[in-house]
């Protein structure tokens, strides 16, 4: 599933900073999406349980990396390629609804796709200067 995810998401990244509002592009990012969450369902279903592993403590989330199975781990990674490319996705969307380049938006989706959170929050802060200035 690592090889097939890592390799599916990259059109859809590239589509959404060249293209953002072709119907195409919302088509395979929501199959890319759809199908991935799949993947991560079934990585996490057969990875089964960590023993000591939780999401409520720092440590239980430190046993699920040091201690889950490759299973286990793919899950993981695909909850990020998920995640990022529809943080990115919207990135996309809302810069084109204000008018913004794509030009200028490729920083953000590369951040974004590279830092997750930090992209989103330096397109948010670029957003709230440019009104500012306007």
């Amino acid at each position: 599933f690592f090889q097939i995810s890592s390799s599916a998401v990259a059109p859809g990244w590239i589509a959404m900073a060249v293209y953002p509002n072709e119907e195409y592009t919302g088509l395979y990012i929501r199959a890319c999406c759809v199908t991935i969450t799949v993947m991560y369902i079934i990585s996490l279903a057969m990875g089964g349980n960590v023993e000591g592993g939780d999401f409520v403590s720092l440590r239980g989330v430190l046993r699920i990396f040091r201690k889950g199975n490759d299973l286990t781990l793919n899950g993981c990674w695909l909850h990020y390629l998920i995640f990022d490319m529809i943080v990115g996705y919207s990135i996309a969307l809302d810069a084109s609804t204000r008018g913004i380049s794509q030009l200028a938006v490729a920083p953000f989706l590369f951040a974004t796709l590279m830092f997750g959170p930090s992209g989103w929050a330096a397109f948010q802060a670029f957003c709230y200067y440019t009104e500012l200035s306007s």
